[in-house]
């Protein structure tokens, strides 16, 4: 909010702490270096990751960016030219196999199996990378911070310690709107397991990571590992 001068803001913070930094400089050069001095300095990406991307919002009714939603895609972007470099899923780590009623098997949105690692929605898991890889297109994965409450990763997890927990119940993980658990980055093992599960799909070929919904969620009562 500002305050009584043009110069004089008051800003207020909902959490029980913050680190504050204040960059005082004329030089947007030198501003930039001193902010990188607190932050790191961000990777340049490669020159594909520029280029437009197209992908497949899937939805609750278990539609599915499945073989024969790439197989549609990879038509059009033949036939029209469409001169883009990346297709995205999304549906890759939520989109679960299961029976129906009538015996069918169907590929169904299940949220709560997010931090699998694994691919769901093609068998074998990276058949849908090499169509693409073999169109010249790039596979991106949308992904998120979160581990579903049904995630085959999940007791090893809080076995382990490598979610956030409870402040109000320290003995409990955090919640998430989509019935997610959150992984504790600021545990450095937390960190290295992700890392592994973003190992796993790069040797399956993946060729990058399209990041979404850090944000979304009230962490107010929340407990790291670092405090």
């Amino acid at each position: 909010a500002r305050g009584d001068s043009p110069r004089q803001y008051t800003v207020e913070i909902a959490n029980p702490a913050v680190d504050f930094y204040f960059i005082d400089s004329a030089d947007p050069i030198v501003a930039m270096r001193e902010f990188h001095a607190v932050t790191g300095r961000p990777y340049v990406p490669p020159k594909w990751a520029l280029e437009p991307l197209i992908g497949y919002a899937s939805d609750h009714a278990g539609k599915c960016f499945n073989k024969r939603v790439l197989d549609d895609y990879l038509r059009h972007i033949r036939e029209d030219d469409i001169p883009n470099g990346i297709v995205y899923d999304e549906a890759w780590a939520w989109t679960y196999p299961e029976v129906a009623e009538d015996g069918t098997r169907r590929l169904w949105f299940h949220p709560e199996k997010l931090g699998d690692f694994r691919i769901h929605n093609f068998d074998p898991e990276d058949s849908g990378i090499k169509a693409l890889h073999a169109e010249g297109q790039k596979s991106v994965f949308h992904i998120q911070p979160f581990v579903g409450m049904r995630s085959e990763n999940v007791q090893e997890l809080i076995g382990k310690g490598y979610l956030v927990r409870r402040a109000s119940d320290p003995t409990l993980p955090l919640v998430g709107q989509y019935h997610h658990y959150f992984v504790d980055f600021t545990n450095p093992e937390a960190v290295a397991w992700w890392q592994d599960g973003i190992r796993r799909l790069l040797k399956l070929g993946v060729d990058g990571f399209f990041f979404d919904f850090g944000e979304s969620d009230d962490q107010r009562d929340a407990l790291y590992h670092a405090g």
